[in-house]
Formats: structure tokens, C-alpha cells, sequence
């Protein structure tokens, strides 16, 4: 159980990589696309991956891959992908109210996926049925330029890892 153990772990650490390279560049042509990579936390410890491009003014395109490890109890490792869209807040008060957002952005947005499981320890025939899962993960994420021009990211949704932040870099 301990070397599957030690074998799963870079596994998905290389699948989560090639995954992401295969998202982001299937649309990296598309006018201010962007990745967000970063760590997450709660209910364990992991990383994200989000790549987001608009569509149209107030609207993107998300995809998304998710890993997440907790060590409480047995161990867990979770990997997830998702797709979806979110609706640009800052840029409807743009629009609207005439109101220049500046440094700030806001997203409301949704993605839905397969999510995957592998507990490290002893597994029952039920958690093993159980090991696979369709992601529904409504989210909301904040942006921030600083002024050396870098934009950091903060999100909480509904996935594991719950709490994300890290940084959205231009593609």
C-alpha cells in the first residue's frame, strides 16, 4: 500500500502539468487570456490552475485543475477539472454606473467536471464506487493590480481546495 501510495502522488502532480499545458493552450490566442496558478486550503492543502479568458465584455471562459491533499485520518489526494464561465461584476459597474474599477476586479462564475479521489489507505467497495464525482463548483474570485502591474488573485468555492489565491499571469 505504501509504495501505491508513494507512486500516486507524482502521478498526479505529472498529469495535473500536462493537463494544464493542454487547456491553456488549446485558447491561448484569445485577447487577455490568463492563467491563475496558486495554492489552496481547506479541507487540505493543494494547488490551482485556472485558465480565463473573456468572450465578451462582462462574460469568460474558465477552465480549471485542481489538486488537493489531506492528511487527516487515512490521507486523501483529490484531482479535479472543470470548465464553466464567470460574469465580470467590476466591468457591469463599468458599464452601468460609468464607474472605473481600477486595480479591482470581481467574478461570479461556475464550473462543473470530473473530480477523482484516491484515499491511501483501506478502501471499502463503497469508497472505491465513490472515487470518482462530477465537480460542481460555484465560485467567486477577486483580483488585484498592484502597482508594479502584477495581479494577484483570491477565490473561495464550493471544490477542494476551497480557499485559493496565488497569481494571474498574462498569456
Amino acid at each position: 500500500m505504501r509504495k501505491l501510495a508513494r507512486n500516486a502522488a507524482p502521478f498526479a502532480v505529472r498529469t495535473f502539468a500536462l493537463l494544464m499545458l493542454v487547456l491553456c493552450a488549446a485558447d491561448a490566442h484569445a485577447q487577455d487570456a490568463r492563467l491563475n496558478v496558486g495554492v489552496g486550503g481547506l479541507p487540505g492543502v493543494g494547488v490551482v490552475a485556472v485558465h480565463s479568458s473573456p468572450t465578451l465584455f462582462v462574460f469568460t471562459r474558465e477552465i480549471a485543475v485542481y489538486g488537493d491533499y489531506t492528511v487527516g485520518g487515512s490521507g486523501r489526494l483529490l484531482v479535479a477539472a472543470g470548465v464553466g464561465g464567470s460574469v465580470q461584476l467590476a466591468r457591469i459597474l463599468e458599464i452601468v454606473r460609468n464607474h472605473n474599477a481600477g486595480a479591482m476586479g470581481l467574478d461570479v462564475g461556475i464550473r462543473l467536471g470530473p473530480s477523482f479521489y484516491y484515499a491511501f489507505a483501506e478502501q471499502t467497495a463503497e469508497e472505491e464506487a465513490r472515487s470518482f464525482r462530477v465537480m460542481f463548483d460555484p465560485f467567486v474570485r477577486g483580483t488585484y493590480r498592484t502597482r508594479g502591474r502584477r495581479i494577484l488573485f483570491a477565490e473561495m468555492g464550493a471544490g477542494a481546495p476551497n480557499l485559493r489565491a496565488g497569481v494571474s499571469l498574462g498569456l
